[in-house]
């Protein structure tokens, strides 16, 4: 039987540090077929004459590579459906340009999608700067038992899934047109959301087939600091569809998001969050759409 293809897309933007790591990372994959399409988001550093240069010298030991350079920045969502606008595949890996994929993150993950899943998502480990191992993000065992009605409730709550695992089949992800570029520095949730919307099932896999890297340049806001850009793409999907879906869904539900929001406005505020930590760490334990996560040694 046929193998299927895999499109394996890095999304880059000012990734000169990192990113012949994680294309190395991909070249060392266990599986094949697969193709390799960088989606360069407007840099500014040498992230193109990197990709190039790596190209020129493993290019011909994949199926078949693709450097696509934007002279525009159109965000994750955008920069993603660049690359879908060439892709091949019958699934899509997507990768930042700062992770790395362990050598076995696309055999495991096709030989575990069966024909219902949608998407399969997978334990994580996480990286410094330096690539060492720091822990592991906390592995959401129970939520993929869930019917998708309750899964999608869960993420609405809050999103325990770990986008960079994610495997994609492209059928429904072109069924959806694409990730939505209304929120462009969310290409995961808005997708998994509509996913769920449709019926379609989110699968788990309990090995480690991703590193993700956590630094200084992260898009994603810690306590205390912002990117303005991704706050501006997360107030405007909890105001066009987190809020007005959970409305819709079950009373209970919005109260709970409403809650969210408050708590999301408090950890960005250092004062408040440690004057209110016992009181965030109750509800984070007594939150009705908690979903129990499954910990797990590092180096499993």
């Amino acid at each position: 039987m046929t193998k299927p293809l895999v499109s394996v897309v890095v999304v880059a933007y000012n990734s000169a540090r990192y990113i012949r790591e994680t294309l190395d990372s991909i070249l060392a994959q266990r599986y094949t077929p697969m193709e390799l399409i960088v989606a360069d988001d407007a840099s500014t550093d040498d992230t193109v004459a990197i990709v190039r240069a790596w190209l020129s010298e493993h290019g011909d030991r994949l199926g078949r590579s693709a450097l696509l350079a934007g002279n525009v920045n159109l965000g994750v969502a955008g920069n993603g459906n660049r690359a879908l606008a060439v892709a091949r595949g019958e699934w899509l890996k997507l990768i930042a340009a700062d992770d790395v994929l362990a050598p076995n993150c696309l055999s495991d993950g096709l030989e575990h999608v069966g024909d219902d899943v949608s998407v399969l998502f997978s334990r994580m480990q996480l990286i410094d700067s330096r690539g060492n191992v720091t822990g592991e993000y906390r592995y959401p065992r129970a939520f993929f038992t869930y019917p998708a009605e309750k899964q999608l409730k869960c993420l609405l709550h809050r999103n325990c899934l770990a986008a960079p695992t994610a495997l994609i089949r492209m059928t429904d992800l072109r069924a959806l047109g694409g990730f939505d570029e209304a929120f462009p520095m969310m290409e995961d949730l808005p997708l998994w959301i509509r996913l769920l919307e449709n019926g379609k099932r989110l699968a788990g896999l309990e090995k480690i087939t991703v590193r993700y890297r956590v630094h200084e340049s992260l898009v994603y806001p810690v306590i205390g600091k912002r990117n303005s850009r991704y706050q501006k793409t997360i107030a405007d999907f909890d105001k066009q569809v987190r809020v007005p879906l959970a409305r819709r869904l079950s009373p209970l539900l919005f109260v709970t998001v409403r809650l969210d929001l408050a708590v999301d406005y408090i950890v960005q505020r250092p004062w408040l969050y440690r004057l209110t930590l016992p009181v965030l760490w109750l509800w984070a334990r007594c939150s009705p759409y908690r979903v129990p996560a499954a910990n797990h040694p590092a180096h499993a």
